[in-house]
């Protein structure tokens, strides 16, 4: 059942500051993949990065060198080489409609490749090391929002509002839902509580990890499945995408036209938000089954429709499976509803449960990829907007993957 929002009884007069932080991993606005653009759409002033000499990046996970006393623009020197979500929202939230806009956009990044959510067995953490401390990258994270909130505070045009966009997942593939989800449910806990005294609202927004290309091993990871389980939009904490439809510039990080796509995705949620209005990715809602057909209805904020064109890797069934397979081969897969797909099986499925499968994949390593994830599904919402960083391309809201059992 879609919760209902809880508005906010607010109109903003004075100038403000919106702060856009990303965390997590390499994904999390911190991979190199570039380089920028910089001119049209992406060049304004009101889009700024701190000025410690890391830019939108981050420490990512070193120990700080230089404190945050003012803001330059995103695109100056320290990020043309490298494209950042962060700028492509910035932009699309000052692009948008409507007069009710911040002064400003704040984004920065304090995230670090290859971690996984609490340190051991050689991996790091992004929250907890190996000895149940705080991580370095944690400690940046809450240095950071804390010093860009002293500092916007002293430039006249404080921020008003913390989104914090997580990505994530990875690196914790082999995690279970429920762990995973405890962790999450934890971290989130000590960011507010450490936050808490600058009086500052923040919103969560969280987006399901895309998974590999062909060249690794899917995406049929319990992990992803554990957003959905912390989601609450009457407390501010939103699963606004699915990231599998973007190109890859290698087995796992997302290209510089994807992390525009992204980008400005993240821009249209912010500012649906901003306007106490609801975002959020389409889901699966109920599953049944009969003798050779399982019935989904989804979750969605418009009708979906059957998309396979946006994927140039082949989606057997629109990215619909079942596991176990045995002596269950699908035979079509058909949108019967605004909101309700059927798939059809050649043979009446077994008397035991089994799981339907959506974007959620396990793929058998070849030795070269795909460019785009494997584990993909062409199902999306009609909902679209037109790009404004990539001409001629579009901005879909795509289904969650998942795994239900019936």
């Amino acid at each position: 059942m879609t919760k209902k929002y809880k508005k906010r009884q607010e109109i903003t007069t004075a100038p403000y500051s919106l702060l856009l932080m990303h965390y997590g991993q390499s994904n999390a606005d911190v991979h190199h993949d570039g380089p920028a653009k910089a001119d049209g759409f992406f060049a304004s002033d009101a889009v700024v990065m701190p000025n410690d000499q890391v830019g939108f990046r981050g420490w990512m996970g070193l120990h700080r060198q230089d404190d945050i006393t003012g803001f330059v623009r995103s695109d100056a020197k320290l990020a043309v080489d490298i494209q950042s979500i962060g700028a492509a929202a910035g932009a699309g939230i000052m692009a948008a409609e409507g007069s009710q806009k911040p002064d400003r956009v704040i984004i920065r990044s304090e995230a670090k490749g290859g971690l996984r959510f609490i340190g051991g067995d050689g991996f790091g953490g992004i929250y907890l090391d190996e000895h149940r401390e705080y991580a370095p990258t944690y400690l940046n994270l809450i240095q950071t929002i804390r010093e860009i909130a002293h500092t916007a505070e002293q430039t006249k045009i404080p921020v008003k509002r913390i989104y914090l966009h997580f990505v994530h997942q990875e690196s914790d593939r082999g995690d279970t839902r429920r762990s995973y989800l405890a962790k999450l449910h934890n971290f989130i806990a000590d960011v507010e509580c450490d936050i808490a005294h600058l009086d500052i609202p923040i919103v969560w927004l969280l987006s399901q990890a895309g998974g590999s290309s062909t060249a690794g091993n899917g995406n049929a990871w319990p992990n992803r499945l554990a957003l959905l389980d912390i989601e609450d939009r009457t407390r501010n904490i939103h699963v606004i995408m699915a990231r599998y439809a973007y190109p890859l510039c290698d087995e796992m990080h997302m290209g510089a036209d994807a992390k525009i796509l992204v980008g400005e995705l993240l821009g249209h949620a912010i500012t649906a938000l901003e306007k106490n209005e609801e975002f959020y990715a389409p889901r699966i809602k109920t599953v049944t089954r009969s003798n050779r057909k399982i019935i989904v209805e989804f979750d969605s904020q418009t009708p979906l429709v059957i998309d396979a064109s946006q994927h140039p890797v082949s989606l057997p069934n629109y990215g619909f499976s079942v596991f176990p397979g045995n002596n269950t081969t699908i035979s079509s897969v058909e949108q019967t509803g605004p909101r309700k797909i059927c798939v059809y099986f050649i043979e009446d499925l077994p008397d035991h449960p089994v799981f339907l499968r959506y974007a959620y994949l396990n793929n058998v390593k070849k030795s070269e990829g795909s460019g785009f994830c494997v584990g993909g599904g062409a199902l999306r919402e009609i909902w679209e907007k037109s790009s404004l960083g990539l001409p001629g391309q579009k901005l879909y809201k795509w289904a969650l993957g998942f795994e239900a059992q019936c």
